[in-house]
């Protein structure tokens, strides 16, 4: 190992001597660090898994995503790795909900076409910091079901797609 250290003249610490044919590798800290992902998947726009670093919040990973779809049930949960030191051993996770806010669908377009109901104000995602491993899920509004339809043929006086109301 060679330090790359310089003094406070600005000369190197270490100076050995170089031969023809040495080979020098300086490596970048990224050699020494492990990368830990995160994940969100659901009603955004585009699911990503992405590397976690310090301070990364739920708000940074959900606009990563794309923001959410107009779909989207605005409580998002959020699976965790469950610590060793939880005194109930058979849990490898735990679910966390967090309930976000309008300004995660981005666009105002998607904000105004929102299909559940009113829009609240406030959230915890921009405070809510996530940890290595989380994987997020968005889902869809419960009670959402998009309009179904019938094709009907044949010898009938109206052929045609008629709209389920049931």
């Amino acid at each position: 190992p060679l330090s790359l250290e310089r003094n406070t003249a600005g000369q190197p610490v270490e100076n050995p001597p170089l031969r023809e044919f040495d080979t020098i590798r300086v490596f970048s800290e990224s050699d020494f660090t492990t990368a830990f992902p995160v994940s969100i998947s659901g009603e955004v726009r585009d699911p990503v898994q992405d590397t976690f670093y310090e301070g990364m919040t739920l708000r940074d990973l959900i606009l990563k995503a794309g923001g959410l779809r107009p779909t989207a049930d605005l409580t998002v949960e959020v699976a965790r790795l469950a610590r060793p030191d939880r005194s109930d051993r058979d849990q490898i996770s735990e679910v966390i909900r967090v309930r976000v806010d309008s300004s995660y669908f981005v666009s105002d377009q998607d904000r105004r076409l929102y299909l559940g109901g009113d829009v609240p104000g406030d959230g915890a995602a921009a405070e809510f910091e996530l940890m290595p491993y989380d994987r997020v899920l968005v889902r869809p509004l419960p009670e959402l079901e998009f309009q179904r339809s019938v094709k009907i043929r044949g010898e009938i006086r109206y052929p045609g797609t008629y709209a389920l109301e049931r």
